[in-house]
């Protein structure tokens, strides 16, 4: 994530994109916020995307999370790895466990990020998005 993005980063992109007609607009996230202190969220890098997509007058392709497109390049790299004991670890129910439950592995989602505990107990969320385990903090992995 770009914390420096301004207006002319965006216009320069878009000036990229008009003069090579061939060229294309990759993602690698495209979650619109990212939790912040004392439950307030800030833009992410979905709307910087959004922003340069808007410049550049094309979609952005997203490679990352939830897409499978990162999960293939993982497993051709390890063609062994034994998925049984992966295990995905987020704080958003649809990017985070959607891309690890369509990649086959278990998930766990920390609620000390953008999924409150609520959604979890009124289990406001599809089959693709439903965490393995949850966790109240991070912090409780590692103490």
């Amino acid at each position: 994530m770009d914390l420096t993005f301004t207006y002319s980063k965006s216009a320069l992109a878009g000036i990229y994109c008009q003069k090579n007609k061939g060229c294309f607009l990759l993602s690698t996230n495209q979650d619109h916020t990212f939790p912040a202190e004392d439950g307030l969220f800030l833009p992410g890098a979905g709307a910087t995307i959004a922003h340069v997509s808007a410049s550049c007058q094309m979609e952005a392709k997203n490679v990352g999370k939830p897409e499978s497109v990162m999960f293939s390049a993982i497993r051709s790299r390890y063609p062994d790895l034994d998925l049984s004991g992966v295990l995905m670890v987020g704080d958003r129910l649809n990017t985070d466990m959607v891309f690890g439950n369509r990649g086959g592995v278990s998930t766990m989602v920390v609620l000390t990020g953008v999924t409150p505990l609520q959604a979890l107990e009124e289990h406001s969320y599809s089959k693709e998005e439903k965490p393995t385990y949850y966790l109240e903090s991070v912090a409780k992995l590692f103490g």
